[in-house]
């Protein structure tokens, strides 16, 4: 099972992480948390934050250093990620400054249009329901491999679960309210 945690800085949404430098001339491989990159054609800029899991101590001020706003002139597909070239940043040992930072794009790209299937990050804080009971809110998300799966957290509890986020369990998705309401199988909330 996979867990990502959507960090968000304003206006900005985390969809991967660098994981290495790639070749010479300072290329980074981005994995991307979906392995998804349909706005790749729009993107001219990205947000390089740390990554609070996995920043050492070693070289934190190197590292601090590559945050910001950087602009792409080139990018591709690539592996189950991205090849992207940034501005200013022409050899290995410049990219390797930027391993394990966070890459966010603007969340203008990951905002769905009516009639398309919704990015999990549209429900972030949403309350659910099963049926009129509510559950929690949706404190994050995580994969069973499967399907999208939403954790819901029910603070009342001090308990979280692991509702599977597909057609047949979902009624409707009421973005005025901020509501999703579930018909959800009988014992699903025990396990």
């Amino acid at each position: 099972m996979t867990s990502h945690n959507l960090e968000t800085n304003k206006g900005w949404v985390s969809v991967g992480r660098v994981h290495s430098a790639h070749g010479l001339k300072g290329d980074l491989y981005i994995q991307l948390f979906s392995g998804e990159a349909h706005w790749l054609k729009e993107l001219k800029q990205a947000l390089f934050s740390l990554n609070p899991k996995s920043q050492s101590q070693k070289n934190l001020d190197l590292i601090k250093s590559n945050c910001g706003i950087l602009d792409i002139p080139h990018k591709k597909v690539f592996k189950q990620g991205l090849k992207i070239q940034l501005e200013n940043i022409d050899s290995r040992t410049k990219a390797d400054g930027f391993v394990n930072l966070l890459f966010s794009i603007p969340e203008e790209f990951l905002v769905s249009k009516p009639g398309e299937e919704i990015y999990l990050r549209e429900v972030m804080n949403y309350e659910v329901f099963d049926s009129d009971k509510s559950i929690g809110f949706v404190s994050g998300f995580s994969s069973n491999g499967m399907q999208d799966l939403l954790i819901v957290t029910d603070e009342k509890k001090e308990r979280s679960y692991d509702i599977p986020f597909i057609h047949e369990f979902t009624d409707q998705i009421d973005h005025k309210n901020n509501k999703i309401i579930m018909t959800l199988p009988e014992g699903l909330l025990d396990l």
